[in-house]
């Protein structure tokens, strides 16, 4: 097993602790502390932590947000800056769930990795649809409005749910992934047509842009992805339908943080199914938020640059949401 260095742990102390806290406190309204439960899964037991608004609407959401390597769900909700949170606490239409990967990482379809999760083969596909079943049960969230999202390893998995669970799950929205190159992935895609927002950075230090080798730290065991763009025209191959295109440039929202954003959207006329494709400018490994810290330049040759244009979490719900609506 590789073990982790020192610029491994550096990288995960500074990914997580630089990635797009805001420097105010926490909103009132989100709690400090979020709700937790277990499911044993195939004898583990396996956590998640989710946020409930007051007055849920009812027909309601699920949003799995998913963390990184070494990840957890503090982590997941501070370089996030709480907008998910925020958000459905506006909107009143989501839970907001944020799980926790066995032994801090998840079991994505990276054939070779060296974490636990993917030498144990652990069922995360199985603890996904244990989940859903429960919320539904207790909540009576709409099984037919079930997303996720995650960064780097969650990311991973995100495609994974797509690939192998694809009835349960309505979209995807990945940040700073690719999927694996054919002779890395062990995955037993369904090829069946999934809503999918990726969101990349094309100056990504850990996920290349172009396709290659994950690198993190001396540790390569992550094996070869393929580029971003054979990444969505994967996705992109599934629409049933003839494509219709249409490009975004958004407006550079802070002329200090040497990056712009295009949005590229893949659609079929009047039906919920879409591919979309954020491509940050000069992005690096870390979620584009406005009106946060950017990397310090020390820091940069770790996790890359970070875009302060957009608010992708933001991006994200709407997307999901669109999804939802492009059906009534």
């Amino acid at each position: 097993m590789v073990k982790i260095n020192y610029f491994q742990a550096l990288f995960i102390l500074l990914f997580f602790s630089l990635n797009g806290i805001a420097q105010e406190e926490i909103p009132a309204y989100i709690p400090t502390e979020l709700r937790k439960e277990a499911i044993i899964i195939d004898g583990k037991s396996r956590t998640f932590e989710y946020f409930v608004p007051k007055d849920l609407k009812s027909s309601s959401s699920l949003v799995f947000a998913l963390h990184g390597s070494n990840g957890n769900v503090k982590d997941t909700r501070r370089f996030t800056n709480y907008e998910f949170e925020r958000i459905a606490s506006e909107r009143k239409k989501q839970i907001i769930v944020y799980p926790l990967g066995y032994e801090n990482h998840w079991n994505d379809c990276r054939m070779n990795a060296s974490y636990k999760a993917n030498q144990e083969d652990v069922n995360d596909i199985k603890f996904f649809e244990e989940m859903i079943t429960h919320f539904h049960k207790k909540f009576h969230i709409n099984k037919n409005k079930v997303f996720a999202t995650g960064i780097s390893n969650g990311g991973h998995m995100c495609y994974k749910l797509a690939y192998e669970l694809p009835e349960k799950i309505k979209g995807i929205a990945p940040f700073v992934a690719n999927i694996p190159k054919d002779f890395n992935n062990d995955c037993t895609p369904k090829n069946v047509s999934t809503s999918v927002l990726i969101i990349n950075g094309t100056n990504d230090p850990i996920n290349p842009y172009e396709g290659g080798w994950v690198v993190i730290g001396q540790d390569s065991t992550r094996g070869s992805v393929q580029s971003t763009e054979k990444t969505v025209a994967y996705w992109k191959s599934l629409l049933p339908c003839t494509v219709e295109s249409e490009t975004i440039e958004y407006e550079d929202y802070s002329s200090d943080d040497n990056s712009t954003v295009v949005h590229v959207k893949y659609a079929c006329y009047n039906t919920d199914k879409k591919v979309e494709l954020i491509k940050v400018i000069n992005g690096g490994h870390t979620v584009p938020l406005k009106d946060t810290p950017p990397i310090p330049e020390r820091f940069k040759k770790i996790v890359g640059n970070k875009n302060l244009d957009i608010n992708a979490p933001l991006i994200v719900v709407d997307f999901f949401e669109s999804l939802i609506e492009s059906t009534k």
